[in-house]
């Protein structure tokens, strides 16, 4: 980040940013002066927020639990990205079949493939309040299992090569 800001010009124009491999970008993660428990929230928050958040808003919500829990809004806003155009289907329609296991309630196929080959409003409508009521569930407990697995993943992980390479934060 610090290199990215030295990066800038007086003007507040960006001059050229060498892109860096996955490995320095990897560096720069385990080098940073914050603790590991709270780059790993601030991811996991990210991950929470983008299961369960509708696109559009998830930035904003993303920032505000961010600051509500101290931590990095910015890997928080990164991390939601996990929810995109390509990705929004299967997580819905996997938070749908939890929700319709935890609730014991159940929307016809027939009628979630129409809305999903015609994915207009009044369409997507037609699932009503139930079809919604069963994806945010759904969407609650997974996207709190993912947050989960997420920080556990995260944290050992930076731990891991910070130990490795000794570094201490």
């Amino acid at each position: 980040m610090l290199k990215f800001i030295k990066s800038l010009d007086i003007n507040g124009k960006v001059s050229r940013i060498k892109k860096r491999s996955i490995k320095e970008n990897f560096g720069l993660l385990i080098g940073l002066n914050e603790r590991t428990s709270k780059i790993a929230l601030s991811i996991s928050i990210g991950m929470f927020v983008g299961f369960t958040v509708p696109m559009g808003l998830e930035t904003i919500v993303a920032v505000l639990l961010s600051l509500i829990f101290r931590c990095n809004p910015v890997f928080a806003v990164i991390t939601t990205w996990v929810t995109n155009p390509l990705t929004i289907l299967p997580i819905y329609y996997v938070g749908l079949k939890v929700g319709e296991f935890i609730t014991n309630s159940y929307i016809p196929w027939e009628k979630i493939e129409f809305a999903l080959k015609h994915p207009t409003l009044h369409n997507l409508l037609t699932l009503g309040k139930d079809g919604f009521i069963l994806i945010t569930i759904g969407n609650i407990v997974v996207g709190l299992v993912v947050a989960i697995l997420t920080y556990l993943l995260v944290f050992n992980f930076i731990s891991f090569y910070r130990k490795k390479y000794g570094i201490m934060h």
